[in-house]
């Protein structure tokens, strides 16, 4: 077993996101990380992790948050929006396939919309992951 859920719930949310039909028409790309340099807007990108311990008794536990980013250049909120709740969709109530974890929930954390420049809007949706080892 993995001492960090990290690497399966990034594995898992990530061919998740970028294999999806209906995402993948609302966006010009869905990168790990970091997006390619030239990448075409609205695009969205699987970033950063947290991840606290949650044991019971005896059992092996954590809780862990992704940070989901959607930049967009449309002109109002359209796009950065209708690409976030696709995400939520796939998302909620799913399952994850993990190697070395039992997926307990995925819950939307928090959904914010800003502005990082006066022409690009950046939508950041934080889950949030219960999981236990598998034993």
């Amino acid at each position: 077993m993995r001492s960090s859920c990290i690497y399966d719930i990034q594995k898992s949310v990530f061919e998740i996101l970028s294999t999806d039909g209906p995402l993948n028409k609302t966006l010009n790309g869905f990168y790990d990380g970091i997006a390619d340099p030239d990448a075409n807007y609205p695009y969205g990108v699987l970033g950063e992790f947290t991840e606290v311990p949650d044991d019971i008794l005896s059992v092996t536990g954590r809780q862990a948050t992704s940070m989901i980013h959607i930049w967009s250049n449309y002109h109002g909120r359209k796009e950065s929006v209708v690409a976030g709740a696709r995400i939520l969709e796939l998302l909620h109530r799913t399952q994850l396939a993990m190697e070395d974890w039992i997926l307990i929930s995925i819950t939307l954390d928090s959904n914010q919309s800003l502005m990082d420049t006066a022409e690009i809007r950046h939508q950041m949706i934080r889950m949030r992951y219960k999981v236990r080892a598998k034993r």
